[in-house]
């Protein structure tokens, strides 16, 4: 089964992430925004989450890609 965001969306929001000076909660309206613009859902306490372990694991695309796919809620 695909997955819900492709390799190369990914790799841009991780991108934006890294490159903008955001706290947690900025990353985690900006990780939500990225979510529900694909037709998922998510809640803000998942998104935080998303945003911390973002910070917390290195980074890593492979991690991070897990991460949202894991986070997205059908609607």
């Amino acid at each position: 089964m695909p997955g819900k965001f492709s390799s190369i969306e990914v790799a841009t929001l991780r991108s934006d992430l890294l490159h903008a000076e955001l706290d947690s909660f900025q990353a985690a309206q900006v990780i939500k925004t990225f979510i529900t613009e694909h037709g998922y859902g998510i809640s803000s306490d998942r998104a935080l989450d998303a945003a911390v372990s973002f910070d917390a694991k290195g980074r890593n695309m492979k991690t991070f890609h897990r991460e949202l796919e894991a986070s997205a809620l059908v609607m």
